[in-house]
């Protein structure tokens, strides 16, 4: 099951808590631009693990809004931090699919 929240196109380090806390591996998509549309841009995410002060840049941390795709993190996330660069296009919020899985620990 999966959750979708929304950011501003010009998100500065916009803090989410992980609407599904209860997996390991963890799926985030960029489902579409909202209120019109997306040509381009980059949005970067950190995650903060449960308990954790600070925030840290997983593996593949860099989205293009071009060519939306998913990233899977592997550990437990209680927050997003998502960062939105050199957006064109004309939408007001892009949409953010959550998922979470699995087992294990961090």
């Amino acid at each position: 099951m999966s959750t979708k929240l929304t950011i501003p196109t010009n998100a500065a380090g916009v803090v989410l808590p992980n609407p599904i806390s209860s997996g390991y591996y963890n799926t985030v998509v960029i489902a579409s631009g909202q209120n019109g549309t997306v040509t381009g841009g980059t949005l970067s995410i950190e995650c903060r693990a449960p308990g954790g002060s600070t925030f840290e840049t997983p593996s593949v941390s860099d989205i293009s809004l071009a060519s939306p795709e998913r990233i899977e993190i592997q550990g437990k996330i209680e927050a997003y931090s998502f960062t939105v660069t050199a957006f064109t296009g004309t939408a007001t919020e892009l949409a953010i699919a959550f998922d979470s899985y699995g087992t294990g620990t961090r």
